[in-house]
Order: C-alpha cells, then sequence, then structure tokens
C-alpha cells in the first residue's frame, strides 16, 4: 500500500515538472483557481487535527480524512493548467490524471487504515 502511494506520489510531481504551466485559456484560469483553492482547503483540513485532535470533527471520518482527499482538488487545477508537453513527449496530461486518481486511491486508503486503527478502538 505505502509502496504504491509513495511511487505514484514521485510520479505525479515527475510528470508536474515536464507539464509546463499556462493560463492562457478559460479552462486553464479555472485550474489555478481551483488549484489555488485546493492548496489552501488541503492546509485548511489540517488545521483542525493540529490545534483541537480530540474534537468530534477530527475523530470523525470526514474530518479525519479531510488531509487525504483534499488533494484531488489542487491535482485537478494541476490537469487543468497543465496543457503543453515539454520536451517533445507525447502529452501527459493523461498519464499525470490516471496517475493523480491511483495516487488519490492508495493515499485515502491509507488514510482509512490509519483511521480505522486510531478511531475506531
Amino acid at each position: 500500500m505505502v509502496i504504491g502511494e509513495q511511487a505514484s506520489r514521485i510520479m505525479i510531481f515527475g510528470l508536474s515538472l515536464l507539464m509546463p504551466l499556462s493560463i492562457t485559456s478559460k479552462s486553464q484560469k479555472k485550474g489555478l483557481s481551483l488549484y489555488i483553492f485546493g492548496v489552501l482547503a488541503y492546509f485548511a483540513s489540517w488545521l483542525p487535527l493540529i490545534w483541537h485532535p480530540e474534537s468530534v470533527w477530527s475523530n470523525c471520518y470526514l474530518g479525519f480524512m479531510a488531509p487525504a482527499y483534499t488533494p484531488m482538488l489542487w491535482l485537478t487545477g494541476i490537469a487543468l493548467t497543465g496543457n503543453k508537453c515539454y520536451p517533445n513527449l507525447p502529452c501527459i496530461r493523461g498519464l499525470f490524471i490516471i496517475l493523480s486518481v491511483i495516487f488519490m486511491l492508495f493515499h485515502n486508503i491509507h488514510a482509512f487504515i490509519i483511521y480505522n486503527r486510531i478511531c475506531q478502538h
């Protein structure tokens, strides 16, 4: 589980380096907005867990899992914003999306396993 999560994470970040981002079209501007919103949502999802770990939110499924499912927002933003391939590679946007979905599956399953270990005593 952890190996699949880490491998897909490394591939996503590697591909994002090969996919120059642009904000010239409407969908790319929406992608940038979604990326910014997603990063803020991801950051915000950690705050209750850090500041109030014993709260109802931090111990319920949705609250505990929020840092695991919010990356889909900023990953989708990257996919919408990156429209070119660099350098002369076949378009990798589709591969980026597939790897993002794979990463999110591994990441959320892993977080769910941890949730069950910690919160479902």
